[in-house]
């Protein structure tokens, strides 16, 4: 693992709040996600795994993490209570 790797993943979960691979993928070439989140999380970052049901590019049933930022941000809320927010709206 590229240590900018890391460092993107932890830049983009702080702007945006979580994380899929696909966004990982597509966005700065991470194909290992998962490892990166388990590094951050032993590094001592609070990510919370949200297990989504979907589709595949097939149309076949499939389930996929998204990884979320529990630690709070710069206006005082966690990520998720903003998601929770923005749900109720």
């Amino acid at each position: 693992m590229r240590i900018g790797d890391k460092y993107r993943t932890l830049k983009w979960l702080m702007y945006n709040g979580h994380i899929s691979q696909n966004e990982a993928t597509q966005g700065f070439g991470c194909t290992r996600l998962a490892s990166i989140i388990n590094r951050l999380r032993n590094e001592g970052h609070d990510i919370e795994t949200e297990i989504v049901h979907g589709t595949d590019r097939h149309g076949d049933p499939s389930n996929y993490g998204v990884y979320w930022l529990r630690e709070v941000n710069p206006n005082g809320k966690t990520y998720l209570q903003i998601k929770e927010l923005k749900k109720g709206v």
